[in-house]
């Protein structure tokens, strides 16, 4: 049972798991279908700048991602392949990276 964020397999200790729905075009009956891709952002406070490296060398390319579901945020730790992951963005601050965010578009 995995209780921590990994990205393809590796435990990321800094950054903690967030979902977004994101609504397709209202129909005419006023029903909105909600996308399948759904945006999974993960943020962290700081981390270190080799950890932030690894995490941004693997920016717009699919990987893995083990974190809450979207469904029950509060169950245990599932895995997502073929996450896209498209972007990562950080500010540097001495041998750390502060304000970390990566975004991740996931199909649930």
């Amino acid at each position: 049972m995995a209780t921590t964020t990994q990205i393809n397999g590796a435990d990321n200790v800094y950054l903690s798991a967030d979902w977004a729905d994101e609504l397709e075009a209202q129909g005419l009956d006023g029903y909105s279908p909600v996308k399948r891709w759904r945006t999974l952002t993960l943020r962290g406070n700081v981390m270190p700048a080799a950890d932030f490296d690894d995490l941004e060398a693997l920016a717009g390319g699919y990987v893995s991602v083990t974190v809450p579901p979207y469904d029950d945020r509060n169950a245990d730790y599932v895995t997502y392949y073929g996450a896209l992951l498209t972007r990562v963005a950080g500010r540097h601050d001495g041998p750390n990276i502060a304000d970390v965010t990566a975004e991740a578009m996931v199909w649930v």
